[in-house]
């Protein structure tokens, strides 16, 4: 008899993260740029960077396509520098640009051993929202929780993001899982519960403050209150 199957979201899931680019230093990035010949600023740097983000995002809220990192720094570099794409200086800004990111990613105590205890009763997978697959690869390499996820989705290698029932689809598809015997884990309400809802699948939504209306057997404080709610459920 197959496993029910429990898929999890990523950043702010297993993972805490601070989703913010217009308030904090990348100095590391600025220092890039300057290195390829770019004299640009803190401030300059983030204005482009903010403008460049917002205007992917507006297309990618409607459509549901999923745009790479790489894109939006050669975006940036075009309109500092007035030049036609340099994919060479995007590319070793979008690794700089990144790897400054993840300084915001803390890992949440307890969750290895969780998911160790997990896959005894269910098959494991991830389906993420991101705009770089390696830096998720790397982050759960690190945590050592890479292994667990033998099926892993990320929206820039399907094409889709979340809340597109369409990755959803995929992922199950992936598993050889239904949607009446899968599960979804997530933290935001419009990409996970939305999307994960429209696709069939139960889910629990991390809602400490139960900001959203869902029912309470769909909430959990943490996701390490999961196991507690699974067995109730």
């Amino acid at each position: 008899m197959q496993k029910p199957a429990l898929f999890f979201d990523f950043f702010g899931t297993l993972v805490s993260y601070i989703n913010y680019n217009d308030d904090r230093d990348y100095p590391r990035s600025v220092a890039f740029l300057r290195s390829q010949g770019i004299f640009t600023d803190q401030r300059s740097f983030l204005d482009q960077l903010v403008q460049t983000f917002i205007e992917h995002e507006q297309k990618a809220v409607v459509t549901h396509e999923e745009y790479a990192w790489l894109d939006c720094a050669a975006a940036v570099v075009q309109k500092m520098t007035g030049q036609p794409a340099m994919w060479d200086v995007a590319d070793g800004l979008t690794e700089t640009y990144l790897s400054e990111w993840c300084e915001d990613v803390s890992y949440i105590e307890g969750v290895r051993e969780m998911l160790t205890r997990l896959q005894d009763g269910y098959d494991l997978a991830l389906i993420t929202n991101t705009h770089s697959t390696p830096m998720v690869e790397d982050l759960m390499m690190d945590m050592n929780i890479r292994h667990f996820f033998p099926t892993f989705v990320s929206s820039i290698d399907y094409g889709h993001r979340k809340p597109s029932p369409r990755i959803f689809e995929h992922a199950m598809g992936q598993l050889g899982s239904t949607p009446e015997n899968s599960f979804y884990v997530g933290d935001t309400y419009e990409a996970d519960y939305v999307g994960a809802t429209g696709a069939g699948m139960g889910v629990f939504l991390i809602d400490p403050d139960d900001k959203h209306d869902i029912a309470s057997h769909e909430r959990i404080d943490s996701i390490l209150g999961l196991e507690a709610a699974l067995e109730r459920r």
